[in-house]
């Protein structure tokens, strides 16, 4: 192994201990005045390396200290975006839609919060032009275009999404239909989505990998509910842990994560608990979908009986409370 030298040194010329060459390279030591550029030719790597890692504190993780902070700004930005129950196509054919842009996602490797905006994105567009069935495959890539331009930090070509449609669109009617898509949205499509929340209730509790899995999948799962569009992102993220805890066996109290919402209703939970069990049973039934693909691993060691789930939580509804089940 290497040793750490002094800048201009001669090994051995001098009795300086390596704790002495450390601290001369330690540019944070209050005695230290450089009167000359070092020449660091003559230092071992190895043995840089090794010092200023072993001295490196990471930051310290803000998320928690404003986890409540963050929640009630996402909360003020949800109340009146609320989606009004209209049916614009079949539940199988939204699940497929969902599922493909999922893939899409899965393809380039994109980050969760580009899918969960292109989601939002999509929901937004079947509500506000007029939709031709024929065409979802394309609006799916379209949503997932505009959605990566605002979380990656590359974004693929419009001749990737060109490809991905097997070319039955062009380059020219995607950039047409964003433009289209921006202004029937009036250019405001950054919605708060449950994955926000879901998120932010994380940062809140301690947890361990299986949960952190579970509630992951979960919150894929419940897009895939055609009731996703009009419940509340907030009782969505609840409704994930709600389950979660359940599913996983999970000994803590989570009775802090309500209590973190500027407000709370508990028919909101009730509902976005029941249409998270049917966005699950939508995405789970589908052995070919990419869902079952991303979570392959925590389906294979994770049995979920979901009917059983589902009358577990109405049991739980009916004579007590769902919230009350994050105490125990």
């Amino acid at each position: 192994m290497c040793e750490l030298l002094l800048p201009n040194r001669i090994p051995g010329s001098c009795n300086y201990s390596k704790e002495s060459a450390q601290d001369y390279l330690n540019p944070f030591r209050s005695s230290y005045i450089p009167t000359e550029s070092p020449d660091y030719s003559n230092i071992s790597t190895d043995s840089f390396d090794r010092y200023y890692f072993s001295n490196y504190n990471p930051p310290i993780d803000n998320g928690r200290e404003y986890s409540d902070q963050i929640c009630n700004f996402l909360q003020n930005i949800e109340i009146g975006r609320k989606a009004p129950k209209t049916t614009i196509i079949s539940k199988e054919n939204r699940a497929a839609l969902i599922d493909w842009m999922l893939w899409i996602c899965y393809e380039f490797g994109f980050v969760d919060e580009t899918f969960f905006s292109a989601v939002s994105i999509i929901e937004k567009i079947l509500l506000k032009i007029q939709v031709n069935i024929n065409s979802l495959q394309f609006y799916g890539a379209s949503a997932v275009w505009l959605a990566s331009k605002l979380h990656e930090t590359q974004t693929p070509s419009v001749e990737d999404f060109v490809n991905l449609c097997n070319y039955e669109y062009t380059s020219n009617q995607f950039c047409l239909f964003e433009k289209e898509l921006l202004q029937a949205c009036n250019y405001d499509i950054i919605d708060p989505t449950a994955d926000n929340f879901t998120s932010a209730f994380l940062s809140q509790i301690p947890s361990d990998s299986n949960f952190n899995d579970c509630a992951k999948m979960l919150i894929h799962a419940s897009v895939f509910s055609p009731s996703h569009a009009y419940m509340k992102p907030s009782h969505i993220g609840l409704a994930v842990f709600t389950l979660a805890k359940y599913i996983t066996r999970y000994p803590m109290n989570l009775i802090v994560l309500p209590r973190s919402l500027q407000y709370f209703e508990e028919d909101e939970l009730n509902s976005a608990t029941i249409s998270l069990i049917e966005g699950l049973k939508i995405a789970k039934n589908n052995t070919d979908s990419t869902f079952r693909v991303k979570f392959a691993e925590f389906l294979q060691y994770n049995s979920i009986d979901i009917d059983f789930l589902k009358n577990k939580m109405q049991e739980y509804i009916s004579t007590n409370s769902l919230s009350s089940t994050l105490e125990s």
